[in-house]
């Protein structure tokens, strides 16, 4: 493939800057300072998978493949882990709102479950974050951008082949958007709406890559990405809540039996347990709503025939200094 020292210089910052936002979230996590740290370093991995699929003829195939892979193992563990900590934050919320007293002991059962499970995890993501530590892949990473910089662009300048680059890899990850949009028509069509969120997410992380280099003519669209990411992030959470829910209800149920030998005891957590289920389905369904209202005015509005145009259209006119460099 053709390619240029820009290129270079852009897979090199691009990564670089992903590997060390992660590492900083690591430390935060290891020192136990704050949850927050717990969904950075996710988000961070996310884009760091991103950019070293994007750029992985410069990196090589088979290391982008096995750095990305070993990546994943460690945001697998981040993610369960977030998930918990924003299900145990929305139900201190839950029980410190609702006012009916039979409602009561089956949120706080939920609670101390979660609580728990959350407690549980910790070994394993600090494990997870050694054995990233120790497998050198981070390491390894920031000494490939070493070579790729030194065989970049000086003044990061967007040659040609960026644009090219640019063209290719957004328009690929639109359209595995644009193809998913059947699903918003269907409220109860849980896989499509998943894999929409992982496609919105992927356009997403691939504009930022490539933002400098036009120059703020995606930055209008990328607030739009982000807002569209988020709706289908809150339609997944309540799919993760509600399924979390009904196993928890029926764990509950045969703990409670065996205990007893009856499942009458069970009658006392139902109430709250269902208030829950039944707000994260009536949360669901307002923002899937939501979701296709916006969608709609976007398609009305033109939206995507201009993002498109604004991909499509970039040509190269002369060197487009990129953002400064980490």
């Amino acid at each position: 493939m053709d390619t240029d020292r820009s290129l270079h210089w852009l897979a090199a910052r691009s990564i670089r800057r992903q590997v060390r936002r992660l590492r900083v979230q690591l430390e935060g996590i290891r020192a136990a300072e704050d949850i927050e740290y717990v969904h950075q370093a996710r988000v961070a991995s996310r884009r760091l998978r991103t950019a070293l699929g994007v750029f992985r003829a410069e990196v090589g195939e088979a290391r982008a493949r096995a750095w990305r892979k070993a990546i994943r193992r460690t945001a697998r563990t981040l993610g369960e882990a977030r998930d918990k900590d924003v299900q145990i934050a929305y139900v201190r919320q839950m029980l410190a709102s609702t006012r009916d007293p039979q409602q009561l002991p089956g949120i706080a059962r939920v609670l101390v479950a979660w609580e728990k499970k959350r407690e549980s995890l910790q070994p394993r993501v600090l494990r997870s974050l050694e054995e990233l530590s120790a497998s050198g892949v981070l390491g390894d990473i920031l000494a490939t951008c070493k070579r790729l910089a030194r065989a970049g662009s000086a003044r990061g300048e967007a040659g040609p082949v960026v644009f090219d680059h640019a063209r290719r890899n957004i328009l690929d990850r639109w359209e595995a958007l644009w193809a998913l949009r059947p699903c918003l028509a269907d409220p109860d069509d849980y896989l499509q709406h998943h894999q929409m969120r992982i496609a919105a997410k992927r356009l997403r992380y691939t504009m930022e890559i490539y933002r400098g280099a036009y120059g703020g003519r995606l930055d209008a669209s990328l607030d739009v990405m982000k807002q569209i990411q988020a709706y289908l992030g809150d339609l997944h959470d309540c799919d993760v809540w509600m399924a979390d829910l009904d196993r928890l209800a029926r764990k509950e149920a045969r703990r409670i039996e065996k205990r007893f030998g009856h499942a009458g005891p069970m009658a006392r957590l139902e109430p709250g347990i269902r208030l829950l289920r039944e707000d994260c389905a009536a949360r669901r369904r307002q923002r899937f709503l939501a979701l296709g209202y916006y969608w709609r005015g976007l398609t009305e509005q033109g939206f995507w025939e201009e993002l498109v145009e604004a991909v499509q259209g970039s040509a190269w006119s002369g060197p487009q200094l990129l953002a400064a460099g980490e």
